[in-house]
């Protein structure tokens, strides 16, 4: 039986190395772009939901910085995970969200600019970089 379980990992490590770039193009963020906060990514369990991306910048040869709208209150949100899938001419990018006790008693009313690095395992070169989540 244990073998069993084994072979499924396997298979699914197998299939998830498979899986092809997609999702519409982002832009690259303007000098406009001011994040008030950059987020740790973060394990969240409540109620995780996929969020757009704004735009990405380069700050390294193998990360990004990507910005983002954090869902306004009166529920509290933070990063819960973005997952990367990378090919030699593109990468995907699936921001999620997640719901947080809120510490401090309210959550702002409106959306608010963020940002949270994402470390690829190659350099992003000339790749396309696009966004799993649909367009607003």
């Amino acid at each position: 039986m244990r073998r069993a379980s084994w072979l499924l990992v396997a298979i699914f490590v197998l299939l998830a190395g498979c899986a092809s770039p997609e999702g519409t193009p982002l832009e690259v963020c303007g000098d406009d772009w001011e994040p008030l906060l950059a987020a740790d990514q973060q394990a969240m369990t409540d109620r995780p939901q996929t969020i757009p991306i704004e735009c990405y910048s380069v700050t390294g040869s193998s990360r990004l910085e990507l910005g983002f709208l954090m869902p306004p209150g009166p529920d509290c949100f933070g990063v819960e995970l973005v997952e990367v899938i990378e090919s030699s001419e593109a990468v995907s990018l699936e921001l999620r969200v997640g719901g947080v006790a809120d510490r401090l008693g309210a959550c702002p009313p409106e959306a608010i600019p963020w940002s949270v690095l994402v470390e690829l395992n190659a350099p992003v070169g000339d790749r396309q970089i696009l966004d799993v989540a649909p367009p607003d």
